[in-house]
């Protein structure tokens, strides 16, 4: 994970960029960003491990879902459990 403040325009493979500052927009390669700002978190603390866990899943195989973070976060956790 590289943890940013702007989201970077250009990911290195094998990397996801955790970020702010954008709030209501979505970077431009938002499968492997991940939005932190208040707005996408529902305005609730997440704790590091789940951003850990969607940071993996997003360079899995598997297409994350589009949606806030607070959705992707749960989508995470649901293919865990399975």
């Amino acid at each position: 994970m590289f943890v940013t403040h702007v989201p970077l325009t250009e990911v290195p493979e094998g990397v996801v960029n955790v970020h702010g500052d954008t709030h209501q927009h979505r970077a431009a390669c938002a499968d492997r960003h991940i939005n932190v700002c208040v707005e996408q978190l529902e305005y609730r603390p997440r704790r590091l491990t789940d951003i850990r866990r969607l940071a993996r899943e997003l360079l899995g195989e598997d297409p994350a879902p589009s949606g806030t973070t607070a959705e992707r976060l749960a989508w995470a956790e649901t293919k865990e459990r399975r």
